[in-house]
């Protein structure tokens, strides 16, 4: 079930991310996202937050596309448990949620996957919409 929705998150916001920033960035960063994701996840086992459980999926690099959606579509509006959200406000929540979710050894959730590529994917947002704005002086990032 969780690769099923890890799949379905990709269908809906993968799309929208890598017509924004390019097939060759968007790999690179869900790839990265995923990669900053199991270090976390590893980091918390190393400092015995939680025991060595181990884990399967691509939520750290799912989590990386909504956290840089999050930057590079700020009005974007998602539902949240049915409820509709401002991305920003959900990116919030969600920072809470897992962190929260980190310190649970018993959760069976790699909490701190999903914060390892939502932070990633933040700072990527960042990244790419300074490089947009250097290349073209002058001119504000648009959503």
């Amino acid at each position: 079930m969780h690769l099923l929705f890890n799949s379905f998150a990709l269908l809906m916001f993968g799309p929208r991310l890598e017509r924004k920033v390019g097939g060759r960035s968007f790999l690179m960063m869900f790839l990265l996202a995923g990669i900053a994701g199991n270090i976390l996840y590893f980091a918390t086992i190393v400092f015995g937050i939680i025991p060595a459980v181990p884990a399967l999926g691509a939520s750290g690099a799912i989590y990386g596309i909504l956290g840089a959606l999050s930057v590079l579509f700020p009005k974007m509006v998602i539902y949240f448990w049915y409820v509709p959200l401002n991305i920003r406000v959900a990116t919030v929540l969600w920072i809470l949620i897992e962190t929260m979710g980190a310190f649970n050894p018993g959760s069976g959730i790699a909490n701190a996957a999903h914060l390892g590529g939502l932070v990633f994917g933040i700072l990527f947002g960042y990244y790419y919409k300074r490089k947009i704005e250097e290349k073209i002086p002058g001119v504000r990032f648009l959503n």
